[in-house]
């Protein structure tokens, strides 16, 4: 009975909640149904995003929030330039990203409009649900898996590992979120994040143990909780000691230099081509598009779907103009972040949604440097999720401003 009554509560007060809107019931439902399919095979997630993003921009309830930022008119000039630059130079897989990546920012925006505390948090639940079946998926594929292939990594259902390993990252950072949120039964998502960490080892990541760490120690520093604080960096003392004293603890570290070289030899490449080609770029998956075109005549290109580096993804992809736009929209986004905190702050209510938001954009910018897997449908997903929770501050944000002119 909770979930139909999560799921078509209209608003945070009680006389509303407690009448059902079928339009904004429907939109929950299938936003509900995105959240568990960032864990479906990746060919099916795209086209399951597709179809719900098209009924989110049928639905009566939520055809009018598409568009009701004024910054996602950045976005559709971004998608139809992108999609243009795509189709001109043959990149038709970046064509079809397009498609994909238009229709995400569709639910992004269905989601963060129309969320409630208690709906945002029934999300998060489901996002945590699927990364526990994930997990279960990888230890029974390491089982089969290991025994043919020696240092066999995880991939689940996505199409790499570092797919998989960057999707339960962000279930664990969710989990660190839930426990500082005090949740009533926060030793559910301590077992949850630890059994995330099982995916995340046998994924076989190195990097992403940094980032995890990084995010909740932000998280826990923005929400002033330093006793959790020093509780988890004795955790990561503890982590690093084992590493040192036993170093094949870490998945790969013998391979850390051969992992460098292959980075730099990728960055190159994207350098390259970006002076190719530095105002439009070639349309997302560029790299991809790029080495399926030219390897055959240029062995010493390192196999790569994406750049991993966001800066040099983003100018290789979409060049000066699309980089340009996407920051603008990314500056207007943050710069509510901090409209938004600050007010609540002033009026002593909690913004724990912003402090969250910006704990897990800090850290996915530090993995930026070094990879850009969270650019992608499954993971990309399971990102705005999250940052959807602005939504909810924004809801309280609406409730005081109203109430000052109302005064």
């Amino acid at each position: 009975m909770k979930f139909f009554e999560y799921a078509f509560g209209d608003s945070d007060s009680k006389k509303e909640f407690l009448k059902p809107n079928k339009q904004l019931g429907i939109a929950r439902c299938l936003i509900l149904l995105a959240a568990i399919s960032c864990f479906v095979y990746f060919t099916a997630a795209r086209f399951i995003m597709i179809g719900i993003a098209i009924l989110l921009c049928l639905l009566k309830g939520t055809r009018d929030k598409v568009f009701a930022d004024r910054s996602n008119f950045i976005i559709l000039l971004f998608t139809i330039i992108t999609s243009l630059v795509a189709f001109i130079n043959g990149n038709y897989i970046g064509l079809g990203r397009t498609c994909v990546f238009a229709s995400m920012m569709v639910i992004f925006t269905v989601t963060r409009k129309i969320a409630t505390k208690k709906f945002y948090e029934m999300l998060l639940n489901v996002i945590c649900l699927g990364g526990c079946l994930a997990t279960a998926y990888s230890i029974v594929e390491m089982i089969i898996m290991s025994k043919k292939v020696p240092g066999y990594r995880c991939e689940v259902t996505f199409s790499n590992a570092n797919f998989f390993g960057v999707a339960v990252m962000m279930v664990i950072l969710i989990c660190a979120y839930k426990v500082v949120s005090r949740v009533k039964r926060p030793f559910v998502y301590y077992i949850i994040a630890v059994f995330n960490a099982v995916g995340l080892y046998l994924s076989g990541s190195m990097s992403l143990w940094i980032i995890a760490s990084i995010g909740i120690v932000l998280l826990l520093i923005l929400n002033h909780d330093y006793k959790l604080l020093a509780l988890f960096l004795l955790a990561v003392v503890a982590a690093l000691l084992l590493v040192i004293l036993v170093p094949q603890f870490l998945p790969r570290i013998n391979q850390l230099g051969t992992t460098t070289n292959n980075r730099i030899a990728i960055w190159n490449f994207a350098i390259e081509q970006i002076k190719e080609a530095p105002f439009f770029g070639r349309g997302f998956f560029s790299y991809k598009h790029l080495y399926n075109t030219m390897s055959p005549t240029r062995p010493d290109i390192y196999k790569a779907a994406l750049s991993h580096n966001l800066l040099l993804d983003c100018l290789l992809c979409h060049g000066l103009v699309g980089t340009s736009l996407i920051g603008i929209y990314m500056i207007n986004f943050v710069r509510k972040i901090f409209i938004v905190r600050d007010c609540l702050k002033k009026n002593k209510k909690s913004y724990l949604n912003t402090v969250f938001a910006t704990a897990t954009c800090a850290a996915i910018a530090c993995y930026g440097l070094m990879d850009t897997t969270f650019v992608w449908v499954q993971t990309g997903m399971i990102l705005l999720f999250i940052l959807s929770g602005v939504g909810v501050d924004e809801r309280k944000y609406r409730h005081i401003k109203k109430e000052i002119k109302e005064v």
